[in-house]
């Protein structure tokens, strides 16, 4: 309660100076076991207990066994031939070199010639950041995303003090909404808004920060495939005023999703960066890559010699990490083959046949 966060929405190094300064707070490190790995977690039926095996061969037991992996940790590389030849720099998104103090390591590319393959909720991040001081920066996209503008911004003193006052509040508040943002839905229909209300209504929502456009936007915009298309319109023509050159701009629009039916990106000069003469966007749907090489990446229409490549390929969300323990439940039955087809779960925190393991997506 007593943090002072510095902006509305917090960067990296800050969130690590927070958990520090929260499990100083707490005590807890005490309870931690630090560069450690769980092997397998097997359910021993007999005695009502989880035996536990740790990458060093140890083992534990355990009567309860809660899982907090992350839905956002199993990283996924792509398979694309050569992807161990390159002879430059080269690592995923959420393997980013860092500091001995954790903290991310230099993100100045000057005079390097950057490529980062994937255009999801990390690329958008990435890709503006990277892009300032890199030499030249080429963007693989294979599909766009709906992107809005985060609307950062910095906190003074008094607007911190507001927020804590009302913590309370807004936690009361947000027991109410559906999704558990600060956000309600409209009560009206798209489809029953005129034209020029609507827009206004969409240019509001588009100029607020956070997830306000696509959690509070008309109550049937995720339900009624005409009303999602008037806000996909709105955000097409958006997307055309904020990049300069046409073609570009048409690449950066989706066309094979509605607006909301994959997570919206939040962005911040996202597609301003595509005015920027040094960089350069790369459509691998229509020109495939077809390797990785020493130098770079070549795909069905030319080669592309780089010094560094950001594998920002997203995860095995969910459920990889645990697919990646071997965790047996009664009779030895695997998790991962129990889950095969997507998890079951009773209210997302306890699966049948595994006593006593507890899920936590988060």
């Amino acid at each position: 309660p007593d943090w002072n966060w510095s902006e509305t929405f917090a960067g990296q190094a800050e969130l690590l100076r927070y958990a520090n300064a929260a499990a100083d707070a707490m005590d807890v490190r005490r309870l931690y076991r630090f560069q450690t790995r769980v092997t397998a977690a097997h359910y021993q039926e007999d005695e009502n207990l989880w035996k536990v095996t740790l990458d060093g061969q140890e083992q534990l037991t355990c009567r309860f066994l809660i899982s907090a992996t992350g839905p956002l940790n199993a990283s996924r590389m792509p398979d694309i031939k050569g992807i161990d030849s390159f002879k430059g720099e080269a690592f995923h998104s959420s393997r980013w070199p860092l500091n001995e103090d954790g903290t991310a390591a230099s993100i100045d590319f000057s005079g390097k010639r950057v490529g980062i393959i994937g255009t999801g909720a990390t690329g958008v991040q990435i890709i503006p950041i990277a892009a300032e001081t890199a030499e030249e920066f080429f963007v693989f996209q294979r599909s766009p995303n709906w992107c809005t503008p985060l609307g950062n911004q910095p906190l003074s003193a008094e607007q911190m003090a507001l927020i804590r006052k009302r913590y309370p509040t807004l936690l009361e508040y947000i027991k109410t909404t559906e999704t558990a943002f600060p956000y309600h839905r409209d009560k009206r229909k798209a489809v029953d808004v005129p034209k020029e209300e609507r827009d206004a209504f969409f240019d509001d929502l588009y100029n607020q920060p956070g997830y306000g456009i696509w959690l509070s936007g008309f109550r049937d915009t995720l339900l009624n495939r005409e009303s999602n298309q008037f806000l996909c319109d709105f955000i097409a023509d958006k997307i055309r005023e904020r990049v300069k050159d046409p073609a570009v701009a048409e690449k950066l629009i989706p066309r094979d999703h509605p607006f909301g039916a994959k997570r919206v990106p939040m962005e911040t000069d996202y597609y301003e960066t595509y005015n920027k003469p040094s960089v350069h966007l790369v459509d691998i749907r229509e020109a495939p890559i077809v390797e990785i090489t020493p130098d770079g990446i070549r795909t069905s229409d030319g080669s592309y010699e780089l010094d560094v490549i950001i594998y920002a390929t997203g995860f095995d969300a969910v459920t990889g990490s645990l697919d990646r323990i071997d965790i047996r439940g009664k009779g030895g039955r695997k998790l991962k083959d129990e889950w095969v087809d997507g998890p079951s779960t009773y209210l997302g925190l306890q699966a049948r046949g595994y006593p006593n393991f507890f899920t936590l997506v988060g």
